[in-house]
């Protein structure tokens, strides 16, 4: 079975991006960066904001890419975009539920020159 466009966004995030989160203290927003996709960033005023926003960024910006056929950095750890594989996509089951907030891959904030790597647990 061919992979759909739907597919491979699917498929690519689910990959285990780098994502640095850094708070402005000053101006008291967040701001978060895709490591490996430059153009994927987001700001927010809480946590849980940036946690949504940085997620639609890089799906935006991945979505693109592949709507025109660029170049598709890939995340430390992954050899091949998984449609290269040549394997089918994954169906999706009956009821899917995602959660944005309780992503699998990890997140390093920094606060006033202070870093330190948490997994993102926003309640």
């Amino acid at each position: 079975m061919p992979w759909t466009m739907d597919d491979k966004l699917q498929a690519l995030m689910r990959l285990p991006w780098t994502i640095t989160a850094e708070r402005d203290v000053d101006e008291g927003y967040w701001v978060a960066r895709v490591r490996e996709i430059p153009d994927a960033l987001a700001t927010g005023d809480s946590e849980k904001e940036l946690a949504v926003e940085v997620w639609d960024a890089l799906r935006a910006s991945l979505g693109m890419r592949l709507e025109h056929n660029d170049e598709i950095p890939l995340p430390r750890g992954v050899l091949a975009l998984p449609w290269q594989l040549k394997v089918d996509p994954p169906r999706p089951q009956t009821e899917t539920v995602i959660s944005v907030l309780a992503h699998p891959y990890r997140v390093a904030y920094t606060t006033v020159g202070v870093a330190s790597d948490s997994d993102l647990a926003v309640a």
